[in-house]
C-alpha cells in the first residue's frame, strides 16, 4: 500500500516535471516566435512590394553583401526544427542579434531600394517645371488657374513618389493622368515656347 502510494507520487513527480519542462520550451519558443514574427512581416511587405514593382515593369536591383549570413541562418532554423522543434531553444547562434536584426535590415533594404527605383521611375516620366517661371507666371491674373493646375499635379506628384504604393497598378494610373494634366496644362500655358 505504501510502496504503491510512493509509485503514485513519482508517476506525479515525473508528470510534474515534465509538464514543467514542456511549459518551458513553450516559453522559449513563443519568444522565439515573437522575435521572428515581426521581421517576418516586415520582410514579407517589403518583398511584396518589391515584387509589385517589378511585376510593373519597374527593376528593382537588390544585392546582398557578401557578408549577409541570413540565407544560410534560415536554412539551419529550418532544418534544426525539421528534425527537432527543440532546435529553438539553442540554434547554435543569437537569434536576436545574428538573426532577427539582419533580417530587418534586409526588410530594410528592400524597401529602400524598392523606394529609389519608383521614385526613379516617376522622375523619369514627370515634367519637372521650375518654381520660378511658375512664380513669374503667376503674377498674370489670366495665367493664375492654369499654373494652378500645374504646380498642384507636381504637389501630387511629389506625394505620389514620397512613399511606396500599396497597389502599384492605380498608382501608375494615377501617375500617368496627373502627368498628361501638368503637360496640356503647362502646353496651354507655354504653347511649347518656355523652357521648363
Amino acid at each position: 500500500m505504501l510502496l504503491d502510494q510512493a509509485n503514485a507520487l513519482v508517476e506525479q513527480i515525473t508528470r510534474y516535471q515534465t509538464l514543467k519542462e514542456q511549459a518551458r520550451h513553450a516559453q522559449i519558443f513563443e519568444t522565439r516566435a515573437g522575435q521572428l514574427k515581426k521581421s517576418a512581416s516586415d520582410l514579407s511587405a517589403a518583398v511584396a512590394a518589391m515584387r509589385a514593382l517589378n511585376d510593373a515593369s519597374i527593376p528593382v536591383d537588390i544585392k546582398l553583401s557578401s557578408k549577409d549570413q541570413t540565407k544560410i541562418r534560415t536554412q539551419e532554423l529550418q532544418e534544426g526544427f525539421a528534425s527537432n522543434p527543440a532546435f529553438v531553444d539553442n540554434p547554435g547562434f543569437d537569434l536576436r542579434f545574428e538573426y532577427a536584426t539582419p533580417l530587418n535590415g534586409l526588410a530594410h533594404s528592400i524597401n529602400e531600394t524598392a523606394l529609389k527605383s519608383w521614385q526613379k521611375h516617376i522622375a523619369e516620366r514627370r515634367e519637372q517645371v521650375s518654381r520660378e517661371i511658375l512664380s513669374t507666371l503667376r503674377a498674370v491674373p489670366e495665367y493664375r488657374p492654369i499654373v494652378a493646375t500645374v504646380e498642384r499635379c507636381q504637389e501630387q506628384i511629389e506625394t505620389l513618389a514620397g512613399t511606396l504604393p500599396s497597389d502599384v497598378s492605380n498608382a501608375l494610373l494615377q501617375l500617368a493622368s496627373l502627368t498628361e494634366k501638368q503637360r496640356d496644362a503647362w502646353l496651354q500655358l507655354t504653347g511649347g515656347e518656355l523652357p521648363k
